[in-house]
């Protein structure tokens, strides 16, 4: 067991003994500025329990906390005592979980809610599930509706990995509403992707008794083979990259043909009808869903 003492500030009336056997961290800070940052430290550190009692900054009292993150709690102590140069600009997104964890505990939401605001920052793009999770799980235990949107978003869009490590690693019942229902979402989207693909095949087919629309299906098979737009690879590659595959996807012939055929009075008026509705379906996939509602879950 190792135990090292880091002055947050250079007198303090309490040291907070972080930290289980692994690796002990005490933190001499001012009970003072912990009583303003919440009302869990105001009522730890007041007149009815023993922790508030006797303090003095000539003789620091240690007040134990084994169940806390060491590194965690003194970020956390750094931004209440306004420590702002020590403050970091961006944290790892399994070191913000630690911090939002200790934060909804002690109800800091209020006091560090600027700090969090700079944490909670989820690139575009971000494509690791695990990260992803991380800030998922932050933005619902401290409330921020923004992040919590972008972070499901990213995670129907940019992962094609199954989310069960997710539900698997959580005990909150909102957090494994919300994987339940991005699953859904995901599942609903590759869906309507899928169907609007069988819609174009499926018309070009029953239209095609005299064959004048053969070059329309080949040209528009291979060129959902050759970039693996198929229905089957649909869900085998993130939804952003289908969304954007399907978008730069050039005209299939004969999708400018009007009319009936001479021949067999085939009704083949509606090529670049059913060509626009599956580029559509594009679009209305990526505008149908940008992220989850915190409220909602």
């Amino acid at each position: 067991m190792t135990s090292n003492i880091v002055n947050v500030v250079d007198r303090g009336d309490v040291i907070l003994v972080v930290g289980g056997d692994d690796k002990i961290l005490k933190l001499r800070t001012d009970s003072h500025m912990r009583r303003a940052a919440s009302d869990a430290f105001a009522a730890l550190f007041g007149p009815d329990f023993a922790e508030g009692k006797h303090l003095s900054y000539e003789t620091a009292k240690e007040i134990p906390l084994p169940d806390d993150d060491p590194q965690a709690m003194k970020l956390i102590c750094q931004v209440i005592h306004l420590k702002h140069s020590l403050v970091p600009d961006q944290l790892e997104s399994n070191q913000l979980l630690r911090v939002a964890k200790l934060v909804d505990k002690y109800f800091l939401h209020e006091s560090m809610s600027l700090a969090i605001a700079k944490w909670l920052h989820i690139e575009d793009g971000s494509h690791r599930l695990n990260s992803l999770g991380n800030y998922l799980e932050a933005a619902t235990l401290l409330g921020q509706a923004s992040a919590f949107k972008k972070a499901t978003k990213a995670l129907v869009l940019n992962i094609v990995e199954p989310y069960d490590s997710l539900i698997n690693e959580t005990s909150s019942t909102k957090l494994i509403k919300t994987i339940c229902a991005l699953e859904r979402k995901r599942n609903e989207l590759q869906n309507h992707l899928s169907q609007a693909i069988y819609d174009n095949l499926s018309y070009a087919t029953s239209n095609n008794a005299c064959g004048c629309l053969t070059s329309y299906m080949g040209d528009l098979c291979r060129m959902l083979r050759n970039r693996k737009l198929e229905p089957a690879d649909i869900r085998k590659k993130p939804l952003c990259n289908v969304l954007a595959d399907f978008g730069g996807l050039p005209r299939p012939k004969d999708t400018t043909y009007r009319g009936k055929c001479s021949k067999w009075n085939c009704d083949h008026s509606l090529p670049a009808t059913q060509w626009q509705r599956l580029r559509d379906a594009t679009t209305i996939s990526n505008d149908l869903f940008d992220g989850l509602c915190l409220q909602g879950i």
